[in-house]
C-alpha cells in the first residue's frame, strides 16, 4: 500500500524529488517497504544508483533513535536505596510515573498519614513506607529520569554539529 502510494506520488509529481527520496528512506528505515521496493521506486524516478542519503535526513533518524533509546531506558526502571537503605529496582512505566507523582502530591498535601503508604519494588509485595522514604524514592526517580533526558539532549546537540555520516555514526546512546 505504501509502495503504491509512493509510485503514484512519483507518477503524478505530487512531491519534489527530494521529498520522495525522504519518504522512501523513511519507509525503508521503518521496514514499511523493502530494499527491492526502494530500488524500484528510485528507478521510476530515473535514478539508477541509489543516492547518498542527505545528512539532514540521517540526523533526523539519529535524533529519533536517541529519543527512543532514552524513553526505553526511562521506562525500564531504576535502582534506589530509598526503602531502608537496601538497593531495589523500581518500575518507571508511564503508569508507575503517574502513581509516583500522585503519591508524592498526596504526601505534600498531607493526605497520606506517615507510615500508611504502601508501595513496592519490582517483583516484590507492597509494604509500608514512611513518607520520607517515599519522597526519597520520588527524588531518585526524578533524578534518574532527568539524567537520561539531559543525556539525550546533549547527544541531540552533538547531532546538530556533525558534518558527515561517519561523525553521526560515532554518536551512540
Amino acid at each position: 500500500m505504501i509502495k503504491e502510494f509512493l509510485k503514484e506520488a512519483i507518477e503524478k509529481n505530487i512531491y519534489t524529488k527530494d521529498e520522495v527520496i525522504e519518504k522512501i528512506e523513511k519507509f525503508t528505515s521503518a521496514n514499511k517497504i523493502t530494499t527491492n521496493d526502494k530500488i524500484e521506486l528510485y528507478g521510476l524516478m530515473g535514478i539508477s544508483e541509489i543516492p547518498e542519503i542527505p545528512i539532514e535526513i540521517l540526523k533526523q533518524k539519529k535524533i529519533a533513535e536517541i529519543k527512543s533509546m532514552c524513553n526505553a531506558e526511562i521506562l525500564s526502571g531504576f535502582e534506589s536505596t530509598a526503602k531502608g537503605g537496601v538497593i531495589a529496582y523500581y518500575g518507571l512505566s508511564f503508569e508507575d510515573q503517574i502513581n509516583i507523582e500522585s503519591l508524592k502530591n498526596n504526601i505534600a498535601l498531607g493526605l497520606i498519614p506517615d507510615g500508611t503508604l504502601e508501595y513496592y519494588a519490582k517483583g516484590q509485595h507492597c509494604e509500608p513506607w514512611t513518607n520520607a522514604e517515599f519522597l526519597s524514592l520520588y527524588v531518585d526517580a526524578m533524578n534518574y529520569k532527568t539524567m537520561l533526558i539531559r543525556k539525550a539532549k546533549d547527544l541531540i546537540a552533538e547531532v546538530g554539529l556533525v558534518e558527515d555520516e561517519a561523525e553521526l555514526e560515532a554518536i551512540v546512546w
